[in-house]
């Protein structure tokens, strides 16, 4: 009912002028620059990248391993992170001493 009520005061009738066209192509043609640098920049990061972090697992593992962590790495193989948690503070307590660096890396080593 309201709108019935209302529906007067949209009676008013005026000029419309319609130009899409050029707006349209305008549009296009900025999503056609923005796909083209995606692509361009995913093509050079594929073919011309000699080394990549991404899915480097073993470049995480390489940071970690000494003489001190190989005991701890040897016996986590196949454990689960809450597993291996465990198994960190156990050789913190019984092995060596777990320090704690400013930029958040823990490094093992002995009492």
């Amino acid at each position: 009912m309201q709108y019935y009520d209302r529906s007067y005061a949209f009676d008013a009738a005026g000029l419309a002028n319609y130009d899409m066209g050029e707006r349209l192509c305008g549009t296009f043609a900025i999503l056609a620059l923005h796909l083209f640098v995606i692509l361009t920049t995913l093509i050079l990061f594929l073919t011309r990248t000699d080394v990549s972090l991404v899915g480097n697992y073993w470049q995480a593992v390489a940071q970690v391993v000494s003489d001190d962590t190989a005991p701890l790495l040897s016996k986590a193989h196949g454990m689960r992170d809450k597993e291996v948690k465990t198994l960190m503070k156990e050789y913190a307590n019984t092995e060596g001493v777990i320090r704690e660096r400013g930029n958040r890396r823990k490094e093992f080593g002995p009492r």
